[in-house]
């Protein structure tokens, strides 16, 4: 079945965790923003396997790359950029 969107990739990626995730939810877009490499087909353990070698393959500068690019994305969908956008639409809303 596909999530819409699976929080627990959102909060990994906040923690600056890189993330491994099927193309069956909504996540795979963001994580397919840091690298495409770590979206797999499909839960298969040769998929997975596949993703895990890229992962070990980078050296530490790079692996703290996706760990900085995957906590800033995640910042993207922080609560309080929720509400300042909501503030700016009841805002025009008003106006209007």
């Amino acid at each position: 079945s596909y999530d819409p969107f699976a929080n627990a990739c959102l909060e990994a990626m906040a923690c600056g965790v890189p993330v491994v995730t099927t193309a069956q939810n909504g996540a795979a877009e963001l994580v397919e923003r840091i690298c495409g490499d770590f979206v797999i087909p499909a839960p298969r353990d040769a998929y997975l396997s596949e993703a895990l070698n890229h992962f070990l393959d980078l050296d530490e500068s790079e692996r703290r790359a996706l760990g900085e690019a995957s906590r800033d994305l995640a910042q993207e969908f922080h609560w309080s950029n929720h509400i300042k956008g909501l503030n700016r639409l009841f805002s025009q809303l008003v106006c209007h």
